[in-house]
């Protein structure tokens, strides 16, 4: 049986969260002390300030004081319901596998997400008013939040500031496509499955904009790049990753696009690690 494509959309009066009774509020400064060990790797949620917005996010890292290479993962979008949850505790997948080669991780809850202050206009909701600009205004408003993260990360004791990466899935690897481009010291770049799906009156609307985003940044993207994205992906159309590697390689940017087996759901993590030993991990 066919999946039915889950189709993007926002929402137009997403309510400002707050921070929960967390250990990531009062905020306190990136230390070596405060994480939970977890086998191979620890984790701690932390918390840092974008636009005066509080933001909170995962933070999982190999024992030892390192320096280590970082990866910054971005979240797609979520249901507002979703979206009221609390920020992750414990590492998942991509964290620990990460942790295992040797890389710090940090899982950012952007504005408006898993009790982050701030408003979304990112959410999936059927039926919004909002128009895509205001999906995309949403987007280019949480870049900034994922620039903040860096910002925070540099602090860090046992992060090496000049290999520090960004990616994310689907609305993520759109958010880190724009952060990327707005920071010069963004060590490496991954988008998985990226872009957003956005149909109002039975028309899809989210690609158009995507590739107006693509157009507007991609002179912006100078560090190593790599574009994955499922050939049965129903929700974004592959040719999104395939415009921005053209795109890229007309400006002979360091891009590596990878077409793989799969769906929207997908994420190849050996992909993004063997990338990432080899661009990031070597600088």
């Amino acid at each position: 049986m066919k999946r039915i494509p889950v189709i993007f959309f926002a929402l137009i009066s997403a309510a400002c969260t707050t921070f929960q009774r967390t250990p990531w509020s009062p905020l306190a400064p990136c230390a070596l002390t405060g994480f939970a060990d977890t086998g191979g790797y620890q984790s701690a949620q932390i918390g840092f300030v974008s636009d005066g917005l509080k933001i909170g996010g995962l933070l999982t890292k190999p024992k030892g004081d390192g320096p280590f290479a970082v990866y910054v993962h971005n979240h797609g979008a979520m249901t507002r319901e979703q979206a009221g949850g609390p920020l992750w505790r414990t590492a998942g997948e991509i964290e620990s596998r990460l942790a295992a080669a040797g890389y710090v991780v940090l899982r950012v809850a952007r504005r408006g997400y898993l009790g982050s202050e701030g408003l979304a206009t990112t959410y999936w909701v059927r039926g919004s008013p909002l128009r895509v600009a205001d999906v995309i205004k949403g987007a280019y408003d949480e870049a900034r939040d994922v620039n903040a993260a860096i910002e925070y990360l540099s602090q860090c004791p046992f992060v090496d500031r000049t290999r520090i990466a960004v990616g994310g899935h689907s609305l993520g690897g759109l958010v880190a496509v724009i952060a990327a481009a707005k920071n010069p010291h963004v060590a490496g770049l991954v988008s998985v499955n990226g872009g957003i799906a956005w149909i109002q009156n039975g028309i899809q609307q989210g690609f158009a904009a995507v590739r107006e985003v693509w157009r507007a940044e991609a002179a912006g993207l100078s560090a190593p790049a790599l574009l994955l994205h499922g050939q049965d992906d129903a929700v974004i159309t592959p040719e999104l990753s395939r415009e921005l590697a053209a795109l890229l390689q007309q400006r002979a940017a360091p891009v590596t696009l990878k077409i793989f087996p799969g769906d929207h759901s997908v994420y190849p993590i050996d992909e993004i690690v063997n990338f990432l030993d080899g661009t990031v991990k070597r600088r």
